[in-house]
């Protein structure tokens, strides 16, 4: 082998192991990058199931706190307590003339248990004022959906309300007591 064959064959080899060692970086990049592509998953899955975690939990709270405000778990125990509880409430608010009307119930989704009362009756500022506050410092899980103030030919108004009420079919057998806290 004279002096040029020998360089060739060295320049050869060189390249080989050039070539060798490019190939070697190129896959240690390869699974470098693969690696932080799927820590980087991982870190994005973490992320996701402790927002779902959060979000169950909070769910969780708010579930807890609508037990405590529902009315009874029975429909037909909810309807009769609190048809009774709004008597009550306009007897104390001193509507005169007064009607309190159990309408229809029905059930939503598996979970709970919705029913629509009316109350209709005569009375002045004051007393619908009164109704209104006793009405909102109940913690129940009720709201007014339609609220009707008519002016009276003997002085002040005839009132018609509907309310839709909330029986949570896991809740207690009992009206909650708690008052609102706000007020």
């Amino acid at each position: 082998m004279n002096e040029r064959e020998r360089f060739l064959s060295i320049l050869v080899a060189g390249l080989l192991v050039a070539t060798g060692v490019w190939w070697g970086f190129g896959k240690y990049n390869s699974a470098i990058k693969s690696r932080e592509n799927q820590l980087e998953q991982l870190v994005t899955t973490q992320m996701q199931l402790n927002e779902k975690r959060l979000q169950g939990e909070f769910a969780n709270r708010q579930m807890g706190e609508y037990m405590l405000r529902s009315l009874p778990g029975d429909p037909e125990q909810a309807q009769s307590q609190y048809q009774q509880w709004l008597l009550d409430l306009v007897h104390d608010s001193d509507l005169t003339e007064a009607l309190v009307d159990a309408n229809s119930s029905r059930t939503i989704g598996g979970l709970y248990q919705l029913l629509d009362f009316r109350v209709r009756g005569n009375s002045d500022v004051p007393g619908v004022i009164r109704l209104m506050h006793a009405f909102y410092s109940k913690d129940y899980l009720h709201r007014i959906r339609d609220l009707s103030l008519r002016r009276n030919r003997q002085g002040g108004f005839q009132l018609e309300l509907s309310i839709d009420a909330i029986a949570l079919l896991g809740a207690t057998d009992e009206l909650p007591v708690r008052e609102d806290p706000s007020w």
